[in-house]
């Protein structure tokens, strides 16, 4: 979490909705591992 905070900015992070970023964050992720099992 705090590299997330250190990326988008202390202001920006507390700008964002913490419900629709976790379920934002938590589709990328899952984007991500999909991609990372097609590259092995």
């Amino acid at each position: 979490m705090a590299k997330i905070v250190n990326f988008v900015g202390e202001e920006n992070f507390k700008l964002i909705d913490a419900g629709f970023y976790a379920i934002q964050t938590q589709d990328i992720m899952k984007q991500l591992q999909r991609k990372a099992h097609e590259r092995l």
